[in-house]
């Protein structure tokens, strides 16, 4: 097979090559692959090399609509005009290629020095600064906050360092989730200030969360939206951690909106996934969360004081099995008949029934964590009969509880 001609397809299974050497695949391995492709190699292999990981933050070009190939043979062409000339001048010989894997499309530069190379950090703000007035200048349709994130390597040996620099190096770009800033860094600069977060605590946290938001506990809410899931969520670095716990908290305020009427196309239109920084996707989920609080408030004043204390008794207690129409009429003080019609005028349902939805709607909160067995979920939510439980869970969602779980946990791992 003869070398191919088209310019992309070239790169594009020269691309293939790379990600054999990056996870290491021997040297005669990878002349039998460029023999079959019909392609040279993209590189040179050398024993001392750096690797440097650059480009706009992934979400960007979408958001601009702009393809990924137009991302490639523009950046393509500035390496060709610019930035390889310009690394040749500080002593290096370069390699470049778009890595394109699902979300990533990371611009890659293998830099080998020759005799009187400059340091790597020269090397890699030449990339930097040069993609960043291209970025702003010609590229991108105005000012954006998601322009050139670079990481480097230092000095690697042979294929297994730069198998391992380049993992470190993919997950350190996606710190760009976090930072408005157009940075250099360098691979160790945030190696061992991430902290590491179970996805468990997150779920667990947003269950209390939601409860809060429940039962209006606005400052209870707004220090565990601010003060704890925040900064925990921060200094994990984790881009994918973040997304699902907004993802859980979209879901407990659906669950909320069950239970009372709430507008439920604010909370659908929250969309975690389609903001590129963090701050500004937690200020939209926290104002979200207000809004609910905000409508639920503004749906109990509707209701007359005597209905709105038992809505709030039962809010508290409804986990509690001896929960019942005599206990909350004796709290409200008043008969279980009247406060039965009251009640039942007011809001359209009875008491009992009440306590009922919520107590299911609770149960399938939790199962939506996946944390939890179901036995355990019951008896949280206020049920001591399991077979009670399975019978009113299939009347209401029409499924068995063992049915629902197994498919929440099925779509739980699709989403890892």
């Amino acid at each position: 097979m003869g070398k191919r001609d088209e310019p992309y397809a070239d790169r594009l299974f020269g691309f293939v090559l790379w990600n054999e050497y990056l996870t290491g695949q021997s040297a005669e391995s990878l002349e039998t692959l460029a023999r079959k492709m019909g392609v040279d190699f993209p590189f040179s292999r050398t024993d001392t090399c750096y690797l440097v990981i650059s480009g706009m933050e992934r979400v960007a070009y979408r958001e601009y609509g702009i393809s990924a190939i137009r991302y490639d043979d523009g950046t393509y062409a500035l390496w060709e005009r610019t930035i390889a000339p310009g690394l040749e001048k500080l002593g290096y010989v370069s390699t470049y290629i778009m890595e394109i894997y699902h979300q990533y499309k990371h611009l890659l530069y293998l830099l080998t020095p020759t005799s009187g190379a400059t340091k790597v950090e020269e090397a890699a703000e030449l990339i930097h600064d040069t993609l960043q007035r291209y970025f702003e200048a010609d590229f991108l349709p105005e000012e954006t906050l998601h322009g050139n994130f670079t990481v480097f390597s230092d000095c690697l040996h042979g294929q297994r360092d730069i198998m391992e620099a380049f993992e470190k190096l993919r997950q350190m770009h996606g710190y760009t989730f976090f930072t408005p800033e157009r940075r250099l860094y360098a691979l160790d600069t945030l190696e061992g200030i991430r902290v590491p977060l179970e996805e468990r605590w997150i779920r667990q946290t947003v269950r209390e969360l939601s409860e809060a938001i429940f039962k209006q506990e606005k400052d209870n809410a707004e220090q565990i939206l601010r003060g704890v899931l925040y900064p925990a969520l921060r200094d994990s670095q984790d881009r994918t951690l973040c997304l699902r716990a907004a993802s859980h908290l979209k879901n407990s305020l659906m669950d909320v909106s069950e239970v009372i009427p709430v507008d439920t196309d604010i909370i659908r239109a929250f969309a975690p996934e389609s903001y590129s920084l963090f701050d500004p996707m937690w200020d939209a989920l926290c104002v979200l969360a207000a809004t609910v609080m905000d409508a639920l408030r503004e749906h109990e004043r509707s209701f007359g004081l005597l209905t709105r204390t038992a809505m709030r008794y039962i809010q508290k207690h409804f986990p509690e099995s001896d929960l019942s129409l005599g206990a909350v009429a004796e709290y409200a003080g008043v008969s279980p008949a009247y406060l039965s019609r009251t009640f039942n005028r007011e809001i359209g349902i009875s008491i009992p029934s009440y306590i009922l939805h919520m107590r299911m709607n609770y149960a399938v909160s939790a199962m939506r964590a996946g944390d939890r067995p179901i036995h355990q979920i019951a008896r949280e939510s206020g049920f001591t009969d399991m077979s009670y439980f399975a019978k009113q869970f299939r009347k209401q969602f029409g499924e068995s509880p063992s049915s629902y779980a197994e498919r929440v946990h099925r779509k739980l791992l699709e989403n890892r």
